[in-house]
C-alpha cells in the first residue's frame, strides 16, 4: 500500500468529518485560539505586576512571565499537535 495514497487534502479531510466544518470554521477556531492565547499572556503580565508588592524585583517578574509564556506556548503546541495527529489517525482508519 502506498503511504502517499492515504494522505488526504484539506478538502477531503473536512468532507469526511462527521460534522460540517468549512475553512471559515477553521479560521474562526484559529481566531478564538489566538484570543485565548493573548488573554493568557495578558493575565500572566497583569497578575505578575499586580502582586509586585511582594518586593520581588521586576527583572525576576519579567523572567517568570517569559518562562510562563514559553511553557504555555510549548504545552499548547504539543497538545494541538497530538490532537491533530490523533484526529488524522482516526480518520485514516475510518476511510
Amino acid at each position: 500500500m502506498n503511504p502517499q495514497s492515504n494522505l488526504l487534502s484539506l478538502g477531503q479531510l473536512l468532507g469526511s468529518l462527521p460534522f460540517r466544518a468549512g475553512l471559515s470554521d477553521l479560521m474562526y477556531a484559529i481566531l478564538i485560539d489566538t484570543l485565548i492565547y493573548f488573554a493568557t499572556i495578558w493575565a500572566i503580565v497583569y497578575i505578575s505586576h499586580k502582586y509586585d508588592a511582594m518586593h520581588i524585583r521586576k527583572p525576576v517578574i519579567s523572567g517568570y512571565t517569559i518562562l510562563s509564556l514559553f511553557f504555555v506556548s510549548t504545552i499548547k503546541f504539543a497538545l494541538l499537535s497530538l490532537a491533530f495527529i490523533g484526529i488524522t489517525y482516526l480518520l485514516s482508519n475510518l476511510l
